[in-house]
């Protein structure tokens, strides 16, 4: 496990989606509260400054179904910082995440299919807000950039995005943009030196050409001076190898941090693996996890997980 200190659009329409998607749900002030409801779980996180209030929203799974889509919005008085998707259950035909990426600065939009092989399934949304001591979640959500970029159309496409300059990545997220048979995403995570944010999908067992976005999620390192106070982010990373079926891994955040969102990506050079689950929390909560499957054919390869951090300074 390595962690890797931070040097310093395009969005979707949704409107009918976000009009409904969001959880309704309260914050909390304790270290680690969790609160539970029918629909949701939040779980609230701090850094050992106090400048960082983190808030990891879990939103209700959807009705089970061969093409998912859902969203889930950060609570009020939060600011969007990242986010996540999990299919539910393990099976052999199972569900394929094909989007998890930012909306817009409060709502988190995720999407999967099954492929080839029918299977209903259900989806979930995972949102992660911030908010920052003598600051307005207005004043923030001001602060907060999402950029994007997509990738040239091809049967495996990969893009790159870059953060403005000077500023702290805090999480990002994939889309693939398929219309035909349908690409699944194989990756979504941050660049070695935390300035950007990398995403990648490929189609399977049937051709199709398309192309794929990368979202990459930032903010100003000294927060244009607003508060008196600075942001640095981490990555800590975990790996798993499987030699065929579900691959998981996860690793825990650095203590004195608070948790931000998740990057996973499923390695493959032959049949392929893809991507099922990218959860911002883990066993330990403070942390991330990652889910890969091969498909139809097997196909043994490392699932990869960054769980992103931030901390005040």
């Amino acid at each position: 496990m390595r962690v890797l200190p931070s040097n310093i659009g395009f969005v979707f329409l949704l409107s009918a989606l976000l009009s409904v998607a969001g959880c309704a749900g309260n914050a909390v002030s304790d270290e680690t509260v969790e609160s539970q409801s029918a629909a949701l779980t939040s779980v609230d996180y701090y850094d050992s400054t106090g400048l960082v209030h983190i808030q990891v929203k879990t939103c209700d799974w959807t009705a089970a179904a061969e093409h998912n889509v859902t969203a889930c919005t950060v609570n009020p008085g939060f600011v969007l910082v990242g986010g996540g998707a999990e299919v539910e259950n393990s099976a052999s035909g199972g569900g394929l995440l094909t989007k998890s990426f930012p909306a817009n600065n409060t709502t988190w939009f995720a999407a999967s299919k099954d492929h080839v092989v029918a299977y209903a399934h259900r989806l979930r949304a995972y949102a992660v807000g911030m908010a920052l001591q003598n600051m307005t979640s207005t004043a923030l959500s001001s602060l907060v950039t999402i950029t994007s970029a997509t990738s040239s159309a091809g049967h495996a496409p990969s893009v790159q995005v870059n953060a403005p300059n000077f500023n702290v990545v805090l999480s990002g997220g994939a889309a693939s943009n398929a219309s035909g048979a349908g690409q699944l995403l194989t990756g979504s995570f941050p660049s070695s030196d935390l300035l950007s944010w990398t995403a990648s999908s490929k189609d399977h067992e049937v051709s199709d050409i398309a192309t794929v976005t990368a979202f990459v999620i930032s903010v100003p390192v000294c927060l244009n001076n607003v508060v008196p106070h600075c942001l640095l982010t981490s990555a800590q990373i975990g790996s798993g190898f499987v030699p065929t079926g579900y691959g998981v891994a996860a690793a825990n955040t650095t203590g004195g941090w608070a948790p931000l969102g998740v990057g996973g990506r499923a390695q493959w050079n032959g049949n392929g693996r893809l991507l099922t689950d990218l959860i911002p929390s883990n066993a330990a909560g403070r942390g991330a996890t990652a889910y890969s499957k091969d498909h139809i054919h097997a196909e043994g390869n490392e699932t990869d997980v960054w769980a992103m951090s931030v901390q005040g300074f």
